[in-house]
């Protein structure tokens, strides 16, 4: 490798991340395959090149989440000024919510919660044949923390786990002596257990409720009361109003909340400049002069062109929606 080695890899991991981040998912239609990229209906985020219309449960569930995790430790660790981090934590969240409100099948009764090649573009019933255990531990700690310290994920996340050991031991001989989880499994299931069974996550996500002023000639004045034990905000905008889940229902495809009107929270833009909370039970405010100038510093701190994937565009006519959440911790 030329130069330096490490700025090399950083480039390579951010080139990569970019794709994961920005390239959009087109469905199947009239008999045509679906295409790579990250759905911003529903969460997942399909590569498989063997197939763009089904999530692998082996692969997505057990491996990708904890890769895509691991990638972002790293950069947090190593390159906390990374401009992408919020991006990639709202693509994990998203991710999180697919495998356990959509993908996760609730109801099974024999420890197989997930269908080995899920369809995504069709309507879904269990299948005879085809359902299996396999965890996704990572994604309920993250799900738990995203989704405001829903303990759904943790629950579904210790049967998934509970499933698989069971599964892994009772297979016998047919694997190595002694092994009851894989090794790229380990960290993630050491992470979960801790979860249930010593501390749940200190910090969750939270929604404030914010009032909106819209000021003309895309400007904005938010406001809002600082919640206690805020250790920070997250703000989303949109040009349509912001749900935290759009909830789409595998069973007959519909939407709770319909996708050309609403964006679901993981799919909404990172706004950049999110002030410091201010003392507990103060008000706070934060007035955006240009929504223009706002998608611009946007797209520049992404490095996106106009002619490139990710790029995020200008709704000069319309108005433009917010979603402000705060890091609580206990």
């Amino acid at each position: 490798m030329m130069g330096n080695p490490e700025e090399t890899l950083l480039r390579y991991v951010e080139n990569c991340m970019a794709a994961i981040l920005d390239e959009v998912a087109v469905p199947a239609v009239d008999g045509k395959d679906g295409t790579r990229g990250r759905s911003k209906t529903r969460g997942f985020y399909v590569g498989d090149s063997s197939s763009y219309n089904t999530i692998h449960s082996f692969f997505y569930t057990q491996i990708q989440f904890e890769a895509l995790y691991q990638v972002y430790r790293i950069l947090q660790t190593y390159h906390p000024d990374y401009p992408r981090l919020a991006d990639i934590e709202e693509m994990l969240g998203g991710l999180a919510q697919f495998f356990y409100q959509e993908y996760f099948f609730a109801e099974a009764t024999d420890g197989r919660y997930w269908q080995y090649n899920y369809p995504l573009y069709q309507v879904w019933q269990p299948p005879e044949k085809g359902m299996i255990s396999y965890p996704a531990d990572r994604a309920a700690v993250w799900g738990y923390i995203y989704d405001g310290g829903d303990k759904t994920y943790l629950q579904r996340g210790a049967k998934a786990l509970a499933a698989y050991q069971y599964s892994a031991i009772a297979s016998g001989p047919s694997r190595a002596k002694g092994e009851s989880y894989n090794w790229f499994s380990e960290l993630q299931a050491q992470a979960l257990m801790h979860a249930v069974q010593v501390q749940t996550p200190r910090q969750t996500w939270q929604p404030v409720e914010v009032e909106v002023e819209v000021l003309g000639n895309n400007s904005y004045r938010l406001s809002w009361q600082v919640p206690e034990n805020c250790y920070g905000y997250r703000l989303k905008f949109s040009d349509k109003p912001i749900v935290n889940w759009l909830g789409y229902n595998k069973y007959d495809q519909s939407y709770k909340f319909d996708p050309d009107k609403y964006t679901a929270r993981y799919a909404a833009a990172v706004y950049d400049n999110v002030p410091s909370p201010l003392k507990a039970g103060s008000r706070q405010t934060l007035t955006i002069a240009d929504m223009s100038k706002v998608i611009a510093d946007y797209n520049s701190r992404r490095g996106r062109q106009a002619d490139q994937i990710g790029y995020l565009p200008l709704n000069e006519t319309g108005r433009y929606y917010f979603d402000l959440r705060y890091l609580r911790a206990e």
